[in-house]
């Protein structure tokens, strides 16, 4: 994922909010006896609804992937009078 880029979250939310990631933040840390180390990649996100959070790479999803998601589930769902 790149700054500019179209997310929604890839957890449990109310509501599908599309956002903006605005910032990207890699962290190095490294543990107490500094044998070992490793990156942490944040992003910060503008959210359609005004707030602003800050994101870890693995609580977001590319806003086309979801959209194609959605769509493949109504399209399987016999339930729905749109599409069946």
């Amino acid at each position: 994922m790149n700054v500019g880029e179209l997310v929604v979250r890839a957890y449990t939310w109310h509501s599908l909010v599309p956002g903006i990631i605005v910032e990207e933040e890699i962290s190095v840390i490294t543990e107490a006896n500094e044998s070992d180390a490793y990156e942490i990649c944040n992003f910060t996100v503008q959210w359609s609804d005004g707030t602003q959070t800050l994101e870890m790479y693995e609580e977001l999803e590319p806003y086309e992937d979801m959209v194609k998601k959605i769509n493949l589930v109504r399209q399987n769902d016999t339930t729905n009078p749109i599409t069946s």
